[in-house]
């Protein structure tokens, strides 16, 4: 299953892959290697949110899931006070919270995830969204389905679900 959803991103070029799937599916390893391999073989900013920045902070960062991802020579710089982890290749991946969404108006990425998205800030999407547009980068959601409708998350569903240029993902 994971293969699939790797195969809509890199095989298909799919502009968003939604993926939701319970606990222990393996999805902060898919969120790694999709940003490890655009940000080694692409180079440019790449961005990893979740819903609160002290989130991202323990699902991603203080384990070292992300900095130790893959091999470290291609690893110029970590910077814990930015979380983020700077390539020999000038890319960067920066760890961060929805919450922080007024910052994120302007930058250029050329790939971002999303994780759990469903608990995401209204706002953020609306504020970095149209920043993907620049370079047509491609965006991963994931994350646990909500147990009640959510708005910016049910349309954001249907928009996997309905257009082509996206696909949708749904396992256990």
């Amino acid at each position: 299953a994971q293969q699939l959803v790797l195969n809509a991103i890199f095989g298909q070029h799919k502009a968003m892959v939604l993926l939701e799937c319970g606990r222990k599916f393996g999805k902060t390893e898919i969120d790694a290697y999709f940003l490890w391999r655009l940000a080694l073989t692409t180079p440019g900013e790449y961005y990893y949110f979740t819903p609160q920045q002290n989130q991202a902070r323990e699902v991603i960062w203080a384990n070292h899931r992300l900095q130790t991802f893959g091999p470290q020579k291609y690893v110029a710089d970590i910077s814990e006070a930015h979380m983020r982890v700077t390539f020999t290749n000038g890319s960067f991946i920066k760890v961060d919270g929805s919450d922080n969404f007024d910052k994120y108006r302007g930058p250029n990425p050329r790939g971002a995830v999303y994780d759990e998205f469903r608990d995401f800030s209204p706002e953020f999407h609306p504020a970095f969204g149209p920043n993907l547009a620049t370079f047509k980068a491609p965006l991963l959601i994931n994350g646990t389905p909500p147990a009640i409708d959510i708005e910016h998350y049910d349309a954001t569903v249907h928009e996997a679900k309905t257009e082509a240029e996206y696909a949708y993902f749904n396992y256990p």
